[in-house]
């Protein structure tokens, strides 16, 4: 499975200049065809960092629990159902 991980910030309500900013992390799968790995029903909402600025070089510690999260995964798995098949695999 290839998985891109994407962030941006914006500032929530409009409000340019007011001192908050709230930055998202987005996981896409790139295992899907062109057309659909940027649909909505494929995008991942992982973390929403909210602040009063960008977490700039701290964002590391923001996605630590993430990637700790992803290498879990990679290497012990999960088991998850196929609802085409009716079967766990």
């Amino acid at each position: 499975m290839r998985l891109k991980i994407t962030r941006d910030g914006f500032t929530p309500f409009r409000m340019m200049g007011k001192g908050h900013s709230i930055w998202h992390v987005v996981l896409m799968t790139y295992n899907l065809p062109p057309w659909d790995c940027m649909k909505q029903p494929y995008l991942m909402l992982s973390l929403l960092i909210p602040g009063p600025s960008s977490p700039k070089s701290s964002i590391d510690i923001y996605l630590e629990p993430l990637i700790d999260e992803l290498k879990e995964l990679w290497e012990k798995g999960f088991e998850t159902y196929d609802a085409s098949s009716k079967q766990f695999f």
